[in-house]
């Protein structure tokens, strides 16, 4: 069944700039560009879709649907503009998202026919229980629902069997809550009725892996 969705002019606004902004980013070349051969636009196997259908949705997060769009730009953002020091060792660029199967499936539709720092795309879709259980490093995680107290404390165990298993390399996302083990959260702002989000670093984790953020996230920073 089609759902009729209504979306706020100033939020209409923001997905505009923030497009506006990707196809800036691709007409530029990035610290990763001038290093690898960076290819924008593949054939449409680029992009592995395995979005599961047995995920548990969040209502507080789903109801929303143009955060999606949101997060998803600034994920795609984030990892075209980082430098990845061990992207030569990987053969996939992949991307996991937790809790939050309508980011998993947007952020799937944007990256059909491209690719990241020369790699075709994985978008792999998990729950809570399936993270606990997950043997595979990614090269990004991002965890949704990381600002539940009810969820947290499930979230945090599953996240912390997750990186016992093997060197975990990959750079952890939040939806904004500052978990343990995450690298860094991007948080919603709202001004009136522009919705965008502000960046918050760990850079004592950053610095461990090591890893840098790109200048132009920096100078999002949350207040």
């Amino acid at each position: 069944m089609l759902r009729s969705i209504h979306i706020p002019s100033a939020a209409i606004l923001a997905i505009v700039l923030i497009a506006a902004q990707l196809a800036r980013a691709e007409n530029e070349p990035s610290q990763q560009a001038r290093q690898v051969d960076f290819v924008w636009f593949e054939p449409s196997s680029a992009v592995t879709r395995s979005v599961s259908l047995a995920l548990s949705p969040d209502p507080e997060i789903d109801r929303s649907p143009i955060w999606a769009v949101i997060y998803g730009r600034y994920i795609y953002l984030l990892g075209r503009e980082m430098f990845w020091p061990d992207i030569a060792a990987q053969d996939r660029f992949r991307i996991a998202i937790v809790n939050w199967p309508d980011l998993a499936q947007d952020l799937a539709d944007q990256l059909e026919g491209r690719s990241i720092a020369g790699l075709q795309v994985d978008i792999i879709a998990l729950d809570t229980k399936a993270l606990a259980s997950e043997k595979r490093d990614f090269t990004m995680l991002f965890v949704g629902g990381s600002n539940r107290s009810d969820a947290l404390p499930s979230l945090n165990s599953s996240l912390a069997k997750w990186m016992k298993r093997g060197d975990k390399k990959a750079l952890i996302v939040t939806d904004g809550g500052a978990i343990p083990g995450h690298d860094v959260a991007f948080r919603r702002t709202k001004q009136g009725e522009t919705l965008s989000l502000c960046v918050a670093p760990d850079e004592t984790a950053l610095a461990a892996k090591p890893l840098d953020l790109p200048l132009h996230f920096m100078q999002r920073r949350c207040p």
